[in-house]
């Protein structure tokens, strides 16, 4: 039986299934369901102003995702249709082949994000915490699951990187203040730069970060004449999910 949803929803697709996003654009008319696809991506995700795209998602009551070539393997599909699921809404999928609209079965991606943060920015770390998690993303709930308590003292940093799934890292001038830590961050990153986020609390020149380099995720989480504090931290959701999803997924930039 095809799903029922309300009179709106967000389509996900990538814009390279024009064909089977028009089919479906079809069957939603014929239905009397008004839609939207958010404009084309054609930045990185840490170049991304995301509260545009999150909002988007949260505006919305329903989601549909496309199966389709590109859509299968398009990160910011894979996004949308977790984030979705995440944020309770009625996630369905559209098969562009049996033209069939059905309910989606999937449940949202377990994020296995360490955190890992000086004590003196334990106050700013939980402040991002606490607004993500507003955003629903808890990002200290997979270390918690698992009996394990966030890192926050130099020493532990390489422990953290080698013994977890991904770690965030928070990036501020302290980090830098301590030539221990500055060394346990450049071994971390040139060790294991695809599973660490580093996530810029303070403005730092990219040439002052101990082992940085561009196999290396990041995100800028200060405020600036482009986006406020806060909207810098909802990037942060977009960069921790493209941290995950990096192996099996592409940008898909248009």
């Amino acid at each position: 039986m095809e799903a029922s949803f309300p009179k709106k929803c967000l389509i996900s697709c990538s814009y390279k299934d024009a064909d089977a996003r028009e089919l479906l654009d079809k069957k939603l008319r014929n239905r009397g369901v008004e839609s939207y696809q958010f404009p084309p991506i054609r930045v990185s995700p840490n170049k991304m102003a995301s509260t545009s795209l999150i909002d988007a998602v949260l505006e919305h009551p329903s989601l549909v995702y496309v199966k389709g070539e590109h859509s299968n393997l398009s990160f910011w599909v894979a996004f949308q249709r977790d984030y979705a699921l995440r944020a309770h809404k009625e996630v369905q999928s559209f098969d562009p082949v049996t033209l069939k609209i059905e309910k989606s079965r999937l449940s949202p991606l377990q994020l296995p994000i360490f955190p890992w943060y000086l004590e003196k920015d334990m106050k700013k770390a939980r402040e991002i915490f606490d607004h993500v998690k507003n955003r629903h993303i808890d990002l200290t709930s997979w270390a918690t699951k698992n009996g394990l308590v966030e890192y926050t003292i130099p020493e532990s940093l390489t422990e953290a990187v080698s013994s977890t799934g991904y770690t965030l890292i928070f990036l501020t001038s302290n980090t830098l203040k301590s030539k221990q830590t500055k060394t346990e961050l450049e071994h971390a990153l040139r060790s294991n730069p695809d599973r660490v986020l580093i996530a810029i609390v303070d403005k730092i020149n990219f040439e002052d970060i101990p082992g940085f380099s561009d196999r290396v995720h990041y995100v800028q989480l200060y405020g600036d004449n482009k986006r406020s504090n806060k909207q810098r931290w909802d990037d942060l959701i977009v960069n921790v999910y493209w941290l995950v999803y990096s192996p099996s997924y592409t940008l898909d930039l248009q």
